[in-house]
């Protein structure tokens, strides 16, 4: 599967081999720091991350690939550089075809994932679905942006209570925090679709940061 991918964002296969009874794969190097061992984002770096993840998924999707892992041990950041890395693709599964659906070979036996960033219909039923993307990218840019852990965030109605002071906040980010709500959501057909998540983060990006969509 990895060797069938070509993008920035993503390791290239390099090699695979076995040796003395081990498996071995060769990917390049991906510079960065992850996700998981940084704090306190601000607004711009979240939009900033959110539109390349975005990039990515939408990457992945029209392949017709699900990732099913998006988590912060999972994305390698380089402010400096200004790039982002998606990596471990060993969960990462064929969608399953509209004439399939409902076959067994749709759903995994085992669900798997990083525990609280995996979509509940993933982690209960082993179900493949960009919808679960959608939900892993909202539970990482959310926590991300409040500090905070998938527990607390499922704990609470909305990312909004998560904030210092939720009487401050702008339009703009309400606008994302709301957005960040329906990603996560409970059912799948709630969650807002890729399309509408990657215009939000652009158009905010460019309204509050002059960048460029």
């Amino acid at each position: 599967m990895l060797s069938r991918l070509h993008h920035p964002a993503i390791p290239a296969f390099v090699e695979y081999f076995e040796e003395t009874g081990f498996s071995y794969l060769v990917e390049t190097w991906m510079e960065g720091t992850p996700l998981k061992h940084l704090r306190y984002f601000e607004l711009e770096h979240i939009l900033w991350m959110g539109r390349l993840l975005c990039e990515v998924l939408e990457y992945l999707h029209q392949k017709h690939l699900v990732h099913r892992d998006i988590a912060p041990g999972n994305i390698l950041v380089h402010v400096a550089q200004q790039t982002l890395s998606l990596l471990d693709f060993g969960l990462a599964r064929s969608e399953p075809s509209a004439t399939r659906v409902g076959h067994t070979s749709d759903v995994l036996k085992l669900a798997a994932g990083t525990p609280g960033y995996v979509a509940p219909e993933q982690w209960e039923r082993g179900t493949i679905s960009r919808a679960s993307d959608i939900y892993g990218l909202g539970m990482v840019l959310g926590c991300a942006l409040t500090d905070s852990q998938p527990g607390v965030a499922t704990a609470v109605s909305s990312f909004v209570e998560l904030r210092d002071d939720p009487h401050a906040i702008s339009a703009e980010e309400m606008q994302l925090l709301v957005l960040l709500d329906r990603m996560i959501a409970a059912r799948q057909e709630e969650r807002p679709d890729l399309s509408e998540v990657h215009f939000l983060f652009s158009h905010l990006s460019h309204h509050l940061f002059g960048t460029d969509y």
